[in-house]
């Protein structure tokens, strides 16, 4: 009897997945398998190389067998961001203006190994009081590192407020990583400082003045 099988064995050679498509082929129609990296009971495999046989034998004994290998990648890249300089940062928040840069350098790879290069990690300014967003040039430092930079100017910011910045990657399998999170402060209005002279004492030539200011200085 004509027997058709697909099936799909980890790299110790145990079967994950098994059809029987017997009864679908030898009549010169196309026959599809759509397989979503699960184990027949429906659980997710484990990542790693997979090899998916197809093998065809007609009545007689001749056998014919078709081999692919195929990667199974669920992990998210780790993407986080190492350093940002420029500004001024009061209580985790950074402060910055029109005239202010900051450098950003981000850290993204696949469980140890490169990112694509061509998946270029990306960097983004989002306002949270306004719907609007800045996404700065990101450069790959060398061909084989896992390290990119950024500079973000104020200048190029469209309108002043609080700021989220973030950056994210996605590997050869899609799944995309997403760093912490920090505030940003774009500020273009100058403070108010105001001050205040007491405790005067003429015979000392000392006096006591107290600054006051609208924002963290």
């Amino acid at each position: 009897t004509p027997t058709t099988r697909l099936t799909i064995s980890n790299t110790t050679g145990t079967t994950v997945r098994q059809w029987d498509l017997s009864t679908e082929t030898g009549t010169g129609q196309q026959t599809n398998r759509t397989w979503n990296g699960t184990a027949a009971d429906g659980s997710l495999v484990d990542n790693g190389q997979y090899t998916i046989n197809l093998t065809a034998a007609d009545g007689v004994g001749n056998t014919n067998t078709k081999t692919r290998s195929v990667m199974v990648d669920t992990a998210t890249p780790n993407v986080t961001i190492d350093s940002i300089s420029g500004g001024h940062v009061v209580d985790g928040t950074r402060y910055f203006n029109t005239s202010t840069t900051l450098d950003v350098t981000i850290s993204a790879d696949d469980d140890g190994d490169e990112i694509d290069p061509a998946k270029t990690p990306t960097l983004a300014a989002v306002a949270t009081e306004m719907k609007y967003e800045r996404t700065p040039a990101v450069s790959h430092v060398s061909a084989d590192s896992t390290h990119w930079t950024a500079t973000l100017s104020g200048a190029t910011l469209a309108e002043p407020g609080r700021y989220d910045l973030s950056a994210d990657a996605t590997d050869d399998a899609n799944n995309t990583g997403v760093s912490g999170t920090y505030e940003l402060v774009y500020d273009r209005t100058p403070p108010d400082i105001s001050a205040v002279i007491t405790n005067t004492d003429p015979d000392t030539e000392t006096a006591t003045v107290t600054v006051r200011a609208s924002e963290p200085l």
